[in-house]
């Protein structure tokens, strides 16, 4: 695998995380729009953007701006413990 390190097609962003002080002045958005850019300017063919919350709708038209398309690949369960 490190053989291949550098010879990637396709990249992903797993999450980013931004201090409560500082939400809302759109760093996580100009962080990843920053990154996929550099992918693009690398020439790779895709690209994933996971930390999309299904019910999160800026998240997800922010996703789509760059284009995009949503898939549900896993569905998380939980149970609450008393």
């Amino acid at each position: 695998m490190m053989l291949q390190a550098k010879r990637y097609e396709r990249a992903g962003l797993i999450a980013i995380g931004v201090l409560d002080s500082q939400r809302g002045k759109h760093i996580g958005q100009t962080l990843a729009a920053t990154l996929y850019r550099r992918y693009e300017e690398l020439g790779l063919a895709g690209a994933l953007y996971y930390p999309v919350n299904d019910h999160n709708l800026a998240s997800r038209r922010f996703a789509e701006s760059f284009g995009g398309q949503g898939r549900i690949l896993y569905h998380a369960y939980d149970k609450p413990l008393a």
